[in-house]
């Protein structure tokens, strides 16, 4: 499950409500703000106030995202980073996990049917097609 986290320090202003506005909205993302320094840093973020994605996929490192836009405007740059970064990088294509491939929000997916082998990682298939297309356009099945 990703876990994004809110702005550390002062947990208050427009740009806080537009992280909580979003939170409040969001269903399938758990979303969790602190005043800690030290969980901020393990969240990958480097200032304050900050936002940043935790994910610990099945399969996958886990690994941290920090967000680089702005909250103003209600979120909409927010929203849309989270979209991109709430699925792993690899997902089975699967009658469990089709309503989340296709209720993610993503405008533009990408279905790759390969043997396992071939998506597994480090191998050619699946290096060549990670790195052809942004983070969240890649939906990888096996056969």
């Amino acid at each position: 499950m990703n876990r994004g986290l809110g702005p550390p320090g002062v947990l208050q202003g427009a740009e806080y409500e537009a992280f909580k506005a979003l939170a409040l909205k969001t269903e399938d993302v758990a979303f969790v703000d602190t005043t800690s320094a030290a969980v901020a840093k393990q969240a990958g973020l480097t200032a304050a106030p900050g936002v940043a994605i935790v994910k610990n996929f099945k399969g996958e490192a886990r690994s941290t995202v920090a967000f680089a836009g702005s909250l103003a405007g209600g979120g909409d740059a927010l929203k849309q980073f989270i979209t991109a970064e709430k699925l792993p990088l690899v997902i089975e294509f699967n009658q469990e996990n089709g309503d989340r491939i296709f209720s993610s929000g993503l405008k533009l997916q990408v279905l790759l049917w390969a043997p396992p082998a071939d998506l597994a990682p480090g191998s050619q298939v699946r290096v060549g097609w990670l790195g052809a297309l942004p983070q969240g356009l890649l939906v990888m099945s096996t056969c």
